[in-house]
């Protein structure tokens, strides 16, 4: 019989899934094991994790690898979840694992943990999570014994790992790309998978999802019949964010697109670079030049204690205002504040948000020698 529940604000019976999507529900519900949804783009892999928190009351940790991916399912970075900081040179390193008395006490509060774009975390990562899960708990099974739910599609974004790593990460797990369901703790996590076949993101328009997973499984004439589908170039409505294979390509049309706006105002910002960073690499990153209006896509997340709207990386919106004043949390006790010069940025999704006017500064990538775990977790 399939799972049937009727909570004041929705029904949600076999009518309303299908069969691959009832089963997937099932197994979150009636199951206490590890579950791992997959699937194309638009299968309702994240539909029917909402589905089972809204009709039973589980309240997972939500996690993402990204920070607009964590904003579309409502829940927060890995990195911010389990007090990674983004910008260590030494990047993750099991050796030196420290639990903050604060995130032992939220860690140690989690019972069932939920990863959204799975897909997208790397080995290394995906054993790190484990790693301090398991000191949060006390326990050495997999993750201390939370149960972990996986959502993601392992045929859409790949894990990030830049040139430096893939030789340590083909050594470590035998591919240079690190695929986290090549590592001993994934194994031991022993996944029960569902795998969900057919989209509804691009409802009754077959062709097109079609020719989507046409791309995804890099079928014979994808690219062709994805081509035969899409509208011409010209015809693409004022503001259409535009994928470029080459940078100058991109700085051309970013160009372009600043020329159109308001140019009585203008501001420079020049990142501070060191380190042997590849020329192409930090090209682009000489001169920064905003008027009001230009298009932005925010590539840090707001901080936990930083006015205006909450932002993360990947966020868009457009330049609205130049001399505001933002407060910023600089330090680890409450009084360390300090008003910072800031850029106001309207947000897509709504809401003004307090950009401070910091600079990047890009160093060279270190790697660290991460010993593999066996299949005990040792």
């Amino acid at each position: 019989m399939p799972t049937e529940f009727t909570p004041e604000t929705r029904t949600i019976t076999a009518d309303d899934l299908a069969p691959e999507q009832q089963e997937a529900l099932d197994k979150l519900v009636s199951g206490t094991g590890n579950v791992l949804i997959t699937g194309v783009a638009g299968c309702g892999k994240s539909t029917i994790a909402d589905i089972w928190t809204a009709s039973t009351g589980v309240a997972p940790l939500v996690v993402a690898p990204t920070g607009i991916a964590a904003k579309n399912v409502g829940g927060a970075t890995i990195h911010s979840a389990f007090g990674i900081d983004p910008d260590d040179e030494d990047g993750i390193n099991p050796r030196d694992l420290i639990l903050s008395r604060r995130m032992q006490k939220s860690l140690s509060a989690v019972r069932v943990l939920l990863i959204d774009e799975i897909g997208m975390v790397r080995a290394d990562m995906f054993e790190h999570m484990s790693r301090l899960l398991q000191m949060a708990h006390g326990k050495r099974a997999p993750f201390g014994g939370v149960r972990v739910i996986g959502l993601g599609d392992y045929w859409q974004l790949a894990p990030v790992v830049v040139k430096e790593e893939r030789a340590q990460m083909q050594a470590q797990y035998g591919s240079k790309q690190g695929w986290n369901f090549l590592g001993y703790e994934f194994e031991r996590c022993e996944f029960d998978t569902v795998f969900l076949t057919k989209s509804y993101r691009q409802g009754d328009d077959a062709a097109w999802a079609d020719a989507l997973n046409g791309v995804r499984d890099c079928a014979p004439g994808a690219a062709e019949k994805v081509n035969s589908l899409v509208r011409p170039a010209r015809l693409a409505p004022k503001g259409t964010p535009w994928l470029c294979g080459r940078n100058k390509d991109a700085r051309d049309r970013n160009r372009d697109g600043l020329a159109e706006c308001e140019k009585s105002t203008r501001q420079f910002f020049v990142p501070e670079v060191t380190g042997d960073i590849p020329e192409q690499s930090i090209e682009d990153t000489r001169r920064y030049e905003l008027r009001i209006g230009a298009r932005v896509m925010l590539t840090r997340n707001s901080g936990s204690r930083q006015g205006g709207a909450r932002y993360v990386n990947g966020s868009l919106g457009s330049v609205d205002a130049y001399d505001k004043e933002v407060e910023v949390w600089v330090g680890p006790g409450p009084e360390d504040m300090e008003t910072v010069p800031a850029i106001a940025i309207k947000l897509d999704e709504g809401g003004t948000a307090l950009v401070p006017e910091t600079t990047q500064n890009m160093v060279e990538p270190r790697l660290v020698d991460v010993p593999v775990l066996d299949k005990k977790g040792n």
